[in-house]
């Protein structure tokens, strides 16, 4: 276990399998608590905690996956631009989501800010 861990294949794999199954639970429910991303980070602490794994060496292992998240992220940019007829003409709606996004974060963080004391 200490040699997956020193090499940094169990945190990718940790996290590739973490989606996937925020992917077969969205699947199967169909409900917008089972995303795969909130998924995947919720099972990916649990398991890091339970490992005693530092974020440090967590960031480390993923360096790889996260450089070739990049050029993915780039070609979702095609087909959206594609879309921008679409994309113009719901303008308000995009906007009002993104501020209602901001604005919501924000409250987030000052809520837990004074739960927790920062």
């Amino acid at each position: 276990m200490n040699q997956l861990l020193s090499i940094g294949i169990l945190p990718v794999i940790l996290t590739l399998f973490a989606f996937q199954a925020g992917l077969q639970c969205q699947k199967k429910f169909r409900l917008p608590i089972f995303n795969p991303i909130l998924m995947g980070v919720i099972v990916v602490l649990a398991a890091l905690s339970l490992l005693g794994m530092e974020r440090k060496d967590y960031q480390e292992s993923m360096k790889l996956l996260s450089w070739l998240m990049t050029p993915a992220t780039v070609c979702l940019a095609i087909p959206m631009y594609e879309q921008f007829q679409i994309l113009r003409k719901h303008t308000a709606v995009l906007v009002t989501g993104v501020a209602a996004g901001a604005v919501s974060c924000l409250v987030m963080v000052l809520v837990l800010g004074l739960l927790f004391g920062f």
